[in-house]
């Protein structure tokens, strides 16, 4: 579970972006760093979003792991993507993990051919892309995206290693929620798990900073739970406030 426990803590930081009357623009550039704790371990993590010169969209993220004050795993990912016409299409996604759970995975997308190229700790595989297939980052702004637009079920299918799934998500409530920045208004967004699967998944999302994430809870299949919670953020070049009194 540990090997696996940054690359959820990565994913989940991907979730941000996007006010309704942004949705038809540029995405926002952001800066957010996350703290999270996992049966007693913590971990920090960065994630950033930029426009590269040509125009299309970078993420990037760092992240490690630390035990008894030592560091026992670091994790570097990415996603290349172009944004446009309000749709996201991957070009590039890598994973590296170092240290403690070491292992890789990456995907080269080839629109023009409709394949993917994914290469899992050495091992490639191609598959065939269909319309709006995501990697495992851009598929989290997609639900940003589709929140932006009003949607209260949002659907998707993404490349997760080697295969592609598909993703179901639901809007249940809105909150004035406590976090370490302060008090936030978010909107809570829950993963909805196929019949009999134990695990769970809780996210909430910063209604008047585009919709950053400001707090994750997940419990694994085995009972584990996951705490992920927002300490600074920088949405569209203003520093993220909470709450006056």
């Amino acid at each position: 579970m540990l090997q696996t426990f940054i690359s959820k803590i990565l994913a989940m930081a991907a979730f941000t972006l996007l006010s309704a009357s942004l949705c038809a623009q540029p995405l926002a550039p952001f800066e957010l760093k996350y703290e999270a704790r996992y049966e007693g371990f913590k971990a920090s993590a960065e994630r950033f979003l930029e426009i590269l010169e040509d125009g299309r969209y970078r993420i990037h993220s760092n992240a490690h792991m630390s035990f008894l004050g030592k560091t026992l795993t670091r994790v570097r990912e990415e996603s290349i993507f172009h944004y446009e016409q309000n749709l996201l299409r991957p070009q590039r996604y890598e994973f590296i993990q170092s240290g403690f759970g070491k292992r890789s995975r990456r995907a080269e997308f080839d629109w023009q051919d409709k394949v993917a190229l994914t290469e899992v700790d050495g091992e490639e595989k191609q598959l065939e892309l269909f319309p709006a297939v995501l990697d495992e980052l851009s598929a989290f702004l997609e639900i940003t995206r589709q929140l932006a637009l009003g949607k209260t079920d949002i659907y998707f299918q993404a490349i997760d290693d080697d295969e592609i799934k598909d993703y179901h998500y639901r809007l249940t409530d809105r909150e004035a929620l406590k976090s370490p920045l302060g008090l936030l208004n978010t909107l809570k967004v829950e993963r909805i798990w196929e019949a009999g699967n134990p695990r769970k998944t809780e996210l909430w999302f910063a209604e008047d900073w585009n919709l950053v994430l400001v707090k994750l809870h997940q419990v694994s299949g085995s009972g584990k739970d996951l705490d992920l919670n927002l300490k600074t953020a920088i949405s569209d070049g203003k520093t993220v406030m909470p709450l006056t009194p």
